[in-house]
């Protein structure tokens, strides 16, 4: 793609994304409103992000309980190959999610906290055996949510985890992720 259309492209992709941030559903005497987040709704989600670690990639239910309250639990895998060791994690991180804010329309902004439960590989590449072992943590962080469909939405969701048991890494982590869910 030749440069002189780089500028123009993000000029356009800044409009559309404010335009998204920005619509308000039509109104007609005919509407119904539609609730974004109310109590039994369901939603699967496909997380993938970068962690202290490695590359993450995440699949979780979510369940509201109310139009604040969703938890989210799910399976996800971390993995690495460093110049010196080779890593691999698989974890399941249970969270409970409250909404701070919402235009009640298309954004939410929510806070994350829950519990981390992995159990991490490594190997030194001077060792010939591998170290496992099973870790424990607990999960701080904030996501945003942008419907873009009905149902379909992106989530960015990002905080820090601090882990009860030792590991040659260390007891802090960090997650960023970008995500979609879709809701039934």
């Amino acid at each position: 793609m030749p440069l002189e259309y780089i500028g123009p492209l993000k000029a356009l992709l800044l409009l559309l994304m404010a335009h998204t941030v920005s619509a308000q559903p039509m109104r007609t005497p005919s509407s119904k409103p539609f609730l974004r987040h109310v109590q039994g709704l369901h939603g699967i989600e496909l997380n993938a992000g970068i962690t202290a670690m490695g590359k993450s990639l995440a699949m979780d239910w979510s369940y509201y309980f109310s139009p604040c309250l969703q938890i989210k639990a799910g399976l996800g895998v971390e993995v690495d190959k460093l110049t010196d060791t080779t890593y691999r994690n698989v974890a399941t991180q249970p969270v409970l999610a409250y909404t701070l804010f919402s235009n009640h329309s298309n954004l939410f902004f929510n806070v994350l906290g829950g519990t981390k439960l992995h159990f991490e590989s490594y190997r030194l590449k001077k060792k010939k055996e591998n170290d496992s072992h099973f870790n424990i943590g607990l999960v701080l962080g904030a996501e945003i949510e942008l419907f873009l469909m009905r149902r379909l939405e992106v989530l960015l969701a990002g905080g820090s985890r601090i882990f009860f048991l030792k590991s040659p890494y260390g007891r802090l982590d960090y997650f960023l992720g970008l995500g979609f869910r879709i809701s039934f």
